[in-house]
């Protein structure tokens, strides 16, 4: 879904053009090529994604009456993602999913949190709808709108295909407080999505950095790392801790691990560093 233009990654495709396929669409054979299409049966491709069918599943099997409106909530919501602005969003959407179930045993009984790990980023994928930085005080401000605006966006899907009312309250409660993190599901969402960065999207944030307009010498990746890693800091958190350290610890940055990205050997080099100096210079003993 990325494009190289004179060495820098384009995040936005053209609309109407095929997009490069996500390497979690590898594999379909003939259903999905080398490209996924506009007219992609997202739905489909859904129950072939692990994470996106098991989670189908579970809230299916505890709203058997809503079975054909939750699937075509969930085919729009993978369009959207496969179609979103940014090319890590399907990725992270799963990533997160799967360690929202890692972090929380009990999570297979709650369809709201299972819902909200795979659209609490829903409002970064288009560009009407996305809150700039720039319009914020601070980045505190700026999570926060992101956080609101993301659940208004998931209240308004969800009732479009009339899925239950209290379902979907929930999931946008969830989504509303993922970022402060500031009750047991929120907070597994919250833990989950800071992996879920580290899994899969720190490679783009490196690749922005490098490529983007700000320049490397801001030490923007340092700084997300660093951000990221401290929201486990809190005693509260030592049992995901022990996770995170455990997911985070297996990492490294390579193009073996992460082919779909275009840096040189140096760079995954420099990036493979600057992720395991600061992990170590922040994670508490």
């Amino acid at each position: 879904m990325t494009r190289e233009n004179n060495g820098k990654t384009d995040t936005e495709p053209p609309q109407g053009k095929p997009y490069d396929a996500s390497p979690v669409l590898a594999g379909f054979g003939g259903e999905v090529n080398d490209t996924v299409h506009k007219t992609v049966d997202a739905a489909r491709i859904a129950m072939k994604l692990p994470v996106l069918s098991r989670i189908l599943r579970i809230i299916e099997e505890a709203y058997p009456e809503q079975k054909e409106n939750l699937r075509a909530f969930f085919g729009e919501i993978v369009e959207i993602l496969i179609e979103s602005r940014i090319p890590q969003s399907l990725g992270h959407a799963e990533k997160t999913a799967d360690m929202v179930i890692k972090l929380d045993s009990e999570s297979i009984n709650k369809p709201a949190l299972l819902i909200a790990a795979l659209v609490h980023d829903l409002d970064r994928c288009k560009k009407e709808w996305r809150n700039k930085r720039k319009q914020y005080p601070n980045e505190r401000a700026h999570k926060e709108a992101h956080a609101q605006n993301g659940a208004t966006i998931v209240r308004d899907l969800m009732s479009k295909y009339s899925i239950d009312a209290e379902l979907s309250e929930n999931v946008a409660t969830i989504i509303e407080h993922h970022e402060l993190g500031v009750d047991e599901d929120s907070k597994t969402l919250m833990l989950a999505d800071a992996i879920a960065f580290f899994q899969h999207n720190l490679p783009y944030y490196y690749e922005q950095e490098l490529h983007g307009r700000r320049g490397k010498e801001h030490g923007r990746t340092r700084e997300k790392i660093r951000l990221t890693i401290e929201k486990f800091n809190a005693e509260e958190y030592a049992a995901q801790k022990k996770i995170l350290l455990r997911e985070i610890n297996s990492l490294t940055y390579n193009r073996e691990t992460f082919p779909e990205h275009k840096l040189s050997d140096e760079e995954w080099k420099e990036l493979d560093e600057i992720f395991k100096g600061e992990i170590l210079r922040t994670k508490t003993p």
